[in-house]
């Protein structure tokens, strides 16, 4: 029922369109309702140039852009078993130019803990709109802990519709391998509504995300997410915003 409504409400949008708007900074706020846990998450990005709005789907502008860009974000997680927990993640991604080559760097850290988590990754853009890529992960000791391989295509159906379609393994130094297969249909460039499946033991156990994304203005969006599984149903909320 909950995704019938998601759907519905969203499609209603598609008739309308924004005027693209260059940007250098984005700011996001996400709140996810769970069975047993609630999370606040506070986001935001810098690029060192501004990003062309241009080239597509206004979410997918420093995707098609190649940004170079620095991030820094701050989770928090109410459980109803296991208490709270607040984690901090800095990240960022470089582009070495006229190569079609990037850097992926990332840390981190729970508060309350010494240890800390890096992420490095390497990518390659086959074409203006497809990548491919590999991300390492270490603990707090530089000790491998395992790797994620990723590839992500944005396909034009004419006008502007588009269709992006992402796949990442996960493949850990320890336990079960993961799978995560997605797909955003774009009836605008301002309105999509996706479908992800993520699966680690079995297929037919894994969990599926319906989520929609709409900028109301060029420089604002709102999202929705509702992801059903055999453990529980989640809800989430989404704000951006660019300047």
């Amino acid at each position: 029922m909950k995704k019938s409504l998601i759907l519905s409400s969203l499609a209603l949008a598609a008739s309308f369109n924004t005027f693209a708007e260059d940007f250098t900074s984005e700011i996001g706020v996400v709140f996810v309702d769970g069975d047993n846990v609630d999370t606040y998450s506070l986001a935001g990005s810098h690029y060192f140039a501004p990003v062309d709005t241009s080239k597509g789907p206004l979410a997918e502008a420093a995707f098609l852009d190649r940004s170079n860009e620095v991030n820094l974000g701050y989770i928090r997680a109410e459980t109803d078993d296991f208490g709270n927990a607040s984690t901090w993640v800095l990240g960022g991604r470089y582009q070495i130019e006229d190569s079609g080559l990037f850097i992926n760097a990332s840390t981190s850290q729970v508060n309350g803990s010494d240890a800390a988590v890096y992420g490095l990754g390497l990518g390659y853009y086959i074409s203006n709109d497809w990548t491919v890529s590999i991300d390492t992960a270490f603990d707090d000791d530089i000790e491998y802990t395992g790797l994620a391989l990723s590839t992500k295509k944005l396909l034009t159906l004419g006008g502007d519709r588009f269709l992006n379609l992402e796949a990442t393994i996960n493949v850990p130094d320890e336990g079960d391998d993961s799978y995560v297969v997605g797909a955003d249909y774009y009836f605008t460039k301002n309105l999509s509504v996706g479908l992800d499946y993520a699966w680690a033991d079995s297929f037919s156990d894994g969990g599926t995300v319906v989520n929609a994304n709409w900028f109301v203005t060029p420089t604002t969006a709102l999202s929705l997410r509702y992801a059903d599984d055999s453990v529980s149903d989640i809800l989430g909320v989404g704000l951006v915003v660019r300047f």
